[in-house]
């Protein structure tokens, strides 16, 4: 196959330059001057890393969408060493560039927990978070109970092979470019059952691909760096977190087990889990109308059974 396009080629396709030289990579979808939703894509993942129904849903809610490159990822600058809580800053500076004062996040697996840091650290910017599939802490003073002793391993292991990880990483990655789909179909037949039917939908092999080609335009650093970050103690309690936020998980979730969705929702105050049934790791990315309209409903107020009834008017 040849080189893969996205379902809706972004509007706007950019970087700004962060105080300390650092670039920022992100992309925006949707309506122009809409509500803004900053999303946060997975590891691996880029800026483009949207479900192709979110373009035309977007424009259809009033609904800008703009899609942030973590640091070594896609056109952002690598940054080693990095925590969980250096990001908050990075999007309040991205925010204040774009004219943004209050706008909501979202985040898909490797993304929830960069969601949650916001929402902790930005309440007075931070409308709604939204965590799909999200992981929950792996080390620190409360974990969720049941993780696997690899991933608690791991946080030991991580922060020290991380950097010459990213370098192997990128070395492979930019090896295998040419074979992208064929990399995809090799992971659709040996991830979990329940996410093997996503990858068949109308644009999500391309859109996949694409996003992998974007997020390695600079290596892919920023899988070892998301790994490095994963492995540390998050550095709040979400139970201080003020601002409302919405779980989606699969219950047959084989990457990001639902106890963990479960987990946060307990303690996070103003949270809601939706449990889809019989759905995997991107039961929440596959239904992105649902997350938009709850966005939506939370931002402006009225639901869409509200806003039908005035139209109808």
């Amino acid at each position: 196959m040849g080189k893969p396009s996205l379902p809706h080629e972004p509007r706007v396709d950019d970087v700004v330059s962060l105080p300390d030289g650092r670039d920022l990579g992100y992309a925006e979808f949707g309506a122009p001057d809409g509500l803004p939703v900053l999303w946060f894509h997975g590891t691996p993942g880029s800026r483009t890393q949207l479900p192709p129904a979110t373009h035309p849903t977007a424009v259809e809610r009033g609904i800008r969408i703009i899609g942030v490159d973590r640091p070594g990822f896609g056109r952002s600058t690598r940054r080693w060493g990095r925590d969980l809580r250096s990001w908050p800053a990075d999007i309040e500076y991205l925010a204040d560039s774009l004219g943004l004062d209050t706008f909501a996040v979202v985040g898909l697996s490797g993304g929830g927990p960069y969601v949650l840091a916001c929402a902790h650290d930005l309440p007075h910017r931070v409308s709604i978070g939204v965590s799909l599939g999200g992981l929950a802490p792996i080390l620190g003073p409360e974990v969720p109970p049941g993780l696997p002793r690899l991933m608690r391993e791991g946080g030991r292991i991580v922060p020290i092979v991380g950097y010459p990880l990213g370098v192997f990483l990128t070395v492979v990655a930019k090896a295998l470019e040419p074979y992208v789909y064929g990399a995809i179909g090799a992971y659709q037949r040996v991830c979990p059952e329940s996410d093997r039917p996503v990858f068949d939908l109308p644009g999500f092999r391309d859109m996949f691909a694409a996003s992998i080609l974007h997020g390695i335009e600079n290596g892919l650093h920023g899988i070892a760096e998301d790994m490095a970050v994963f492995t540390q103690p998050w550095g709040f309690d979400v139970r201080d977190i003020t601002v409302p936020i919405r779980f989606w998980h699969g219950s047959d979730d084989g990457i990001v087990s639902v106890a963990q969705g479960e987990w946060l929702a307990s303690r996070v105050p103003d949270a809601e889990l939706r449990v889809q049934e019989g759905e995997g790791h991107f039961a929440g990315f596959v239904c992105v109308e649902e997350v938009l309209e709850v966005i939506h409903t939370t931002m402006t107020g009225t639901d869409a059974e509200t806003r039908d009834a005035a139209g109808d008017a």
